[in-house]
């Protein structure tokens, strides 16, 4: 009797559900837990009617293949999996699996998502990931694209920016509630304070 392979795929609605267990508040918080694993000594949350913008000054992403055989991207973009993507560099909170894509979709249009990664890495390269996927109905049908750019716009050594070009249809119509955001992004540093570790700076609309 000859035995068929059946392909298993990961279907779009899981990005939803996911999502649906995390507040917006909660949502930067992970995007600054992110940042800090990545090396940085500083996260710059940016918050306007139109979008957000979240800049690091940590690693950036790894365009190379380590031992894993898989870059820095392609990393970020396994759901399910934990992969440390920064060799061991800065305060190690948990790997990163799925809570930068899903914190980044929470924030976005569900109907319309785009967000966009700009990444200077260690190695002094500069790229832009594009992650703007139609109606799929399976993950694996849509290919974020990954652009070698010439034009640095980051000024630190290596850092990343998180830029969410649509937001959330709630954020739209009823605006940022900082206070909560706040109070996430406090609660997250008085974690690192018990911890011992305070050096890292916490910026949300030009306030430290």
């Amino acid at each position: 009797m000859s035995k068929d392979k059946i392909k298993i795929r990961t279907g779009s609605r899981i990005s939803a559900i996911l999502q649906s267990t995390v507040t917006y508040a909660q949502a930067f918080t992970e995007l600054a837990k992110n940042a800090l694993q990545n090396g940085a000594s500083f996260v710059d949350i940016k918050l306007s009617e139109g979008g957000a913008v979240i800049t690091d000054d940590g690693l950036g992403f790894n365009h190379e293949k380590d031992d894993t055989g898989m870059t820095g991207f392609e990393k970020y973009f396994v759901f399910g999996n934990s992969y440390d993507m920064f060799d061991g560099v800065g305060l190690q909170l948990g790997h990163m699996g799925i809570g930068g894509k899903i914190a980044n979709d929470k924030l976005s249009d569900n109907t319309d998502i785009h967000w966009t990664i700009e990444t200077k890495n260690k190695h002094g390269k500069h790229f832009l990931v594009t992650y703007a996927p139609k109606e799929v109905e399976f993950l694996d049908d849509y290919e974020p694209t990954v652009e070698e750019l010439k034009d640095v716009s980051i000024k630190t050594k290596s850092g990343t920016v998180i830029t969410i070009h649509n937001l959330d249809t709630p954020l739209v119509q009823h605006g940022w509630d900082l206070g909560e955001i706040k109070t996430s992004l406090r609660n997250f540093f008085g974690h690192l304070a018990r911890t011992g570790e305070t050096n890292f700076d916490i910026i949300l609309n030009g306030h430290s």
